[in-house]
C-alpha cells in the first residue's frame, strides 16, 4: 500500500460504505484530486464519477476517447503529477458505516479499470469494474 501512497495518491479512491443491500451498496468516496467528497447512492455512479475526475486529471489515462451525440466535457492531456488537495493520511481518516476500501486504479484499458482494492491490509488485484464489484461484494458480505 505505501509504494501506491507514495507513487500514485491521485489515482486512489477511499471507498467509504455506509449501507450494503446485496449490489446496493451506497456512501462517500474520496480522492485526493478534489475538494468535496462523493456522495453516491450506486457504485456505479462512484465509477463514473470518478472516471470524470480521471479524465480531468489526465491520469490514468484512457484508453479510447468516449464518443457521444451530445457535447461532453473536454479531456485534459496527460499529467504526471496531477495537484492535489489533501494527503492520503488525510483521507485514510474517513470511515463509513460498514466498511472503508481503498482503490488504486492503474490503469483504464479496454474501456474499465484495472488495479486493485485494499482491505485491512490485503491486496486485491482486478483487472476489469465487474471484477472490482465482485471484490467489493464478497468483502462486504464478510462484514
Amino acid at each position: 500500500m505505501n509504494k501506491y501512497i507514495n507513487s500514485i495518491p491521485f489515482n486512489m479512491i477511499r471507498l467509504c460504505i455506509d449501507s450494503y443491500n446485496g449490489y446496493k451498496i451506497t456512501g462517500k468516496a474520496y480522492n485526493s484530486t478534489i475538494s468535496e467528497c462523493i456522495d453516491f447512492m450506486d457504485i456505479y455512479e462512484v465509477i463514473l464519477r470518478m472516471d470524470r475526475v480521471f479524465d480531468h486529471n489526465g491520469n490514468p489515462l484512457s484508453s479510447q476517447i468516449r464518443r457521444s451525440f451530445h457535447q461532453e466535457d473536454t479531456v485534459y492531456p496527460y499529467q504526471n503529477k496531477p495537484s492535489t488537495f489533501v494527503s492520503y493520511e488525510e483521507l485514510a481518516k474517513h470511515k463509513g458505516k460498514i466498511a472503508a476500501f481503498d482503490i488504486v486504479v492503474k490503469g483504464r484499458r479496454n474501456s474499465t479499470w484495472q488495479g486493485c482494492v485494499f482491505h485491512k491490509d490485503i491486496e486485491y488485484t482486478f483487472s476489469t469494474i465487474l471484477d472490482m464489484i465482485k471484490i467489493l461484494d464478497s468483502l462486504l458480505k464478510k462484514c
